[in-house]
């Protein structure tokens, strides 16, 4: 699946990091495939998505969420971000803005 707009770069990522906890090992996939589709565009969110990392980190630390889950989704979104570090090519943007 390719996207098209510029906006769904952030909008991903904005998601991945208020999306509610419950299950979210499972609606990361989607997030990341999503983001991963923007190829060398996304390169703008990879210290968002660093950060995202390291909040899903503590809320195991802080008992907030299961290790083995949070194993899930931040493979996800390492995978992405390997994807996106070695993205040679992007889709044409455009954006919702006039």
């Amino acid at each position: 699946m390719t996207h098209s707009h510029a906006e769904g770069i952030r909008a991903g990522v904005g998601f991945a990091q208020t999306q509610g906890d419950w299950g979210s090992q499972d609606r990361m996939k989607d997030i990341m495939a999503a983001l991963k589709s923007y190829g060398a565009a996304a390169r703008v969110v990879l210290p968002d998505l660093r950060e995202l990392i390291v909040k899903c980190d503590a809320q195991v630390a802080n008992k907030q969420f299961p290790a083995d889950c949070n194993k899930t989704r931040v493979g996800w979104v390492e995978d992405v971000i390997a994807a996106i570090e070695t993205a040679n090519e992007q889709p044409p943007l455009r954006s919702v803005a006039k």
